[in-house]
């Protein structure tokens, strides 16, 4: 038996500033929404270079899309969209932004074993507080 749930608005609504930058020892990344496509910008270009959405992508949206594969990789025992180790690296990924963070220090990736139990930022006051 599995369970998917997705938490989050059903349509995407992005915006000019809805996007994300990478910081890398070569450079950067720069992606943002665009209403017609993504603006890309590598480290070393002038200006930014438009890419245009799929056209499937446009009618059902990148979310639905995503969500609709992975139902049908489940119900038809296929490959799911995206591969488990994609998802870990994608995870990985956020963890080590979250780590370079609190540490306000660069985070190496692969994360190192020391960080294999960390779950992430989390505030105190939301922490359960139990008797062992």
């Amino acid at each position: 038996l599995v369970t998917v749930a997705q938490y989050s608005q059903f349509t995407h609504i992005g915006s000019r500033n809805t996007g994300f930058i990478v910081y890398g020892s070569e450079g950067t990344l720069e992606v943002f929404y665009q209403p017609d496509c993504l603006a890309i910008k590598r480290a070393g270009d002038e200006d930014y270079t438009g890419i245009e959405f799929d056209a499937d992508i446009r009618t059902e949206g990148a979310w639905t899309r995503l969500h609709r594969e992975f139902r049908e990789a489940i119900e038809n025992d296929t490959t799911p969209p995206v591969p488990g180790i994609e998802g870990y690296r994608n995870i990985e990924w956020a963890l080590g932004a979250y780590l370079a963070d609190e540490q306000r220090a660069w985070v190496t990736l692969p994360l190192a074993e020391e960080y294999r139990d960390y779950a992430g930022p989390t505030l105190d006051e939301s922490l359960i507080v139990s008797e062992p």
